[in-house]
């Protein structure tokens, strides 16, 4: 896919529920987005695809890990 998206690069975004009847629940949002959208300083490589994490995402993320299965993104503690 990355390939096919010429300056573009893949923001992840991840996001945690505070308050209410899903507080505590937590997923990750991906999508394609403009190159000179995203800062050179929260980009990072995994694999061979150049992504994006954003500042309040870098640290909603501290301390875990993003792992891959297939197709699915999954945060592990």
């Amino acid at each position: 896919e990355a390939a096919k998206r010429r300056h573009e690069v893949l923001a992840i975004d991840y996001l945690r529920c505070g308050s209410g009847a899903k507080k505590g629940a937590e997923w990750l949002q991906l999508a394609w987005i403009a190159e000179q959208s995203a800062p050179a300083s929260f980009r990072h490589r995994i694999g061979d695809v150049e992504v994006f994490i954003h500042r309040q995402s870098q640290r909603g993320l501290r301390g875990r890990c993003l792992h891959c299965e297939g197709d699915q993104v999954v945060v592990m503690s």
